[in-house]
């Protein structure tokens, strides 16, 4: 299953898969919290933190004058406010879960992994009176080990060790749940059942190992530029998760290069357009 129908998704996030009770054991929650209460705990500041900064920078930062000029412009119509993302009318949908087992070959985890992704919604009040509505491209991938574990605390490895079952075992779970023909209410039932693949002991906060953050953090469109080129900027981080510190931090990386990609034309020009970020992770990539 490499993407569920939205009624399967609404469904197993009321059963149990939001993003604040998958957490909320690893995070020594004690109770559901909000998107707002979610962030503000500590756990995740270092993910709140980064979002808020880069929305600040990119544009003084960015390689594009464009978008340079918003950072002294007043119109405020193409920037997003960060003060959003813990705003009490904002949340973290379930908007998809992948089976990503033949990730076991990097040798990370035994098994490979499964990602469940989230992505942002708010409904705000920008003037009293006056609610916006929107979803950001914004999405948080929680990647757990693909096999129950309890995670081995390793100074710079990120490799939760197993403790029961096999990765047959999880496979075959999968295999089945690609042969039901439910209803969606009863296919979530059947998948956090326990013999599905996204029971709680197949799938729990032991097994959590880094969130994954991919967010566009400046879009501006082909009628605002003379050359009639969309422009959009998006924010890449990876946080791994440390168990001993019970907190996400944001993961290093050493390896970054740079290409140059022009849109809608596929072709460099003289002054290289836009640089495309190709590292994996912690950086810009601009299109």
């Amino acid at each position: 299953m490499s993407q569920s129908p939205t009624e399967t998704l609404q469904a197993l996030e009321r059963g149990g898969l939001s993003i604040s009770r998958l957490l909320g054991p690893a995070l020594g929650l004690t109770r559901d919290v909000d998107n707002r209460g979610l962030f503000s705990v500590r756990a995740l500041s270092p993910v709140r933190n980064a979002v808020k900064q880069q929305i600040v920078d990119e544009p003084r930062n960015s390689p594009d004058s464009y978008v340079t000029a918003l950072a002294n412009s007043k119109d405020i119509t193409q920037k997003f406010n960060p003060k959003y993302i813990d705003d009490d009318g904002s949340t973290l949908d379930l908007t998809g879960i992948v089976n990503r087992m033949d990730r076991g070959y990097l040798g990370h985890t035994e098994c490979g992994e499964i990602r469940l992704i989230y992505r942002f919604h708010y409904s705000v009040e920008e003037k009293p009176g006056q609610r916006i509505s929107s979803r950001l491209p914004l999405t948080l991938s929680l990647v757990f080990n693909a096999i129950p574990a309890s995670a081995q605390i390793r100074a710079s490895k990120d490799r939760p060790r197993s403790a029961n079952g096999s990765c047959a075992d999880v496979a075959k779970r999968w295999l089945v749940a690609g042969q039901k023909n439910l209803e969606p209410d009863q296919l979530a039932a059947w998948l956090r059942s326990e013999e599905g693949p996204l029971s709680s002991a197949m799938l729990n906060s032991s097994q959590i190992m880094r969130l994954e953050l991919n967010m566009q953090v400046v879009r501006l469109s082909a009628s605002s530029r003379r050359d009639f080129g969309g422009h959009a900027e998006y924010l890449l981080k990876i946080f791994k998760w440390d168990p001993a510190k019970a907190i996400f931090q944001e993961a290093k990386w050493r390896t970054r290069s740079t290409a140059s990609w022009c849109w809608p034309t596929g072709k460099p020009s003289k002054d290289g357009c836009s640089p495309i970020a190709t590292s994996m992770i912690s950086t810009v990539a601009a299109w």
